[in-house]
């Protein structure tokens, strides 16, 4: 921790007012400047949520098929 005396006060840095942007803007502050940032692209995060509900889907058929043995299984082994 700094000693009281040693405190940024005399540093460069800009007001704390002048470091903000308007929220939900596309801009940003880089370098003590506004800069235009581009949007994210949602057509990527919709691919991944894509990829999810495959995975999603792959384990729901592999859980229903094990499920089936189980039953068959447990089918033969009742009559035997």
């Amino acid at each position: 921790m700094l000693p009281c005396n040693e405190t940024h006060a005399g540093s460069r840095l800009p007001a704390v007012d002048a470091r903000l942007v308007v929220p939900e803007t596309r801009y940003e502050i880089v370098d003590g400047g506004p800069v235009h940032v581009s949007p994210a692209d949602e057509a990527h995060g919709t691919q991944h949520s894509k990829i999810l509900g495959e995975q999603d889907l792959d384990r729901l058929q592999r859980w229903i098929a094990r499920a089936a043995v189980c039953v068959d299984l447990a089918e033969v082994l009742g009559r035997a």
